[in-house]
């Protein structure tokens, strides 16, 4: 039912994790994910792929703060609304989630890498993020599910951990295809952070649930 199957009218289940985040997944056809113009095509390039992970290294929050400061960063929106707090940017640098660079000019850039799965039912449907609620806002996704990975972890288990930590899937019940990995690079305001320019290194990977009865 979880997954549209038996139960959900509209193909959509609910997962709250243990951040408190509430995200909506719904199983769409491919003219709808058309019509709600999702991008599905992955680039055609092939980026170079390492089975060696760093270490996370990471700052505590009055350092982190020092630093922000000392780079005449804005903190002022930091914490309000749904813009997230200085104590919360520590706990991700030094889980590996993110990492902070100064650029040639001066200017701080947070570099985070994102594993972003492409998973299509034994039925043809494509499982999308359709929306995310935290702190009571309500914000519309429509994007293809996504998790970060820690500096110290590899890509393949970072998909893992989405689809058994997030998506509650077991790992019998999903193949991810090892030669179908594309990244590529986007450059654009945090919306978590206010002001702080972000790097987003995204690892396009393929997958398939073996069948309908697979589903949980």
């Amino acid at each position: 039912q979880r997954f549209g199957l038996g139960g959900a009218k509209d193909g959509s289940f609910v997962i709250k994790d243990s951040q408190n985040y509430t995200r909506t997944y719904s199983w769409l056809s491919a003219s709808d994910c058309q019509a709600r113009k999702l991008k599905l095509r992955f680039p055609a390039e092939r980026g170079e792929i390492s089975a060696l992970v760093n270490a996370p290294i990471g700052l505590e929050e009055e350092e982190v703060k020092r630093f922000m400061e000392e780079s005449h960063l804005d903190l002022s929106q930091w914490g309000n609304g749904t813009y997230k707090s200085v104590a919360e940017f520590s706990e991700e640098l030094i889980k590996g989630e993110a990492a902070l660079l100064r650029q040639p000019d001066g200017k701080l850039l947070r570099v985070v890498d994102i594993v972003v799965v492409k998973i299509l039912s034994a039925e043809g449907q494509l499982l999308i993020e359709a929306e995310e609620i935290f702190k009571d806002h309500k914000e519309s996704r429509q994007r293809l599910p996504a998790v970060k990975r820690r500096s110290d972890e590899h890509q393949f288990l970072a998909a893992r951990r989405l689809l058994k930590s997030f998506l509650r899937l077991s790992d019998c019940s999903v193949i991810i295809d090892p030669d179908d990995v594309r990244i590529i690079e986007q450059k654009q305001e945090s919306t978590s952070y206010f002001g702080l320019p972000t790097l987003y290194r995204k690892r396009y990977m393929s997958a398939r649930l073996l069948s309908a009865t697979s589903k949980p």
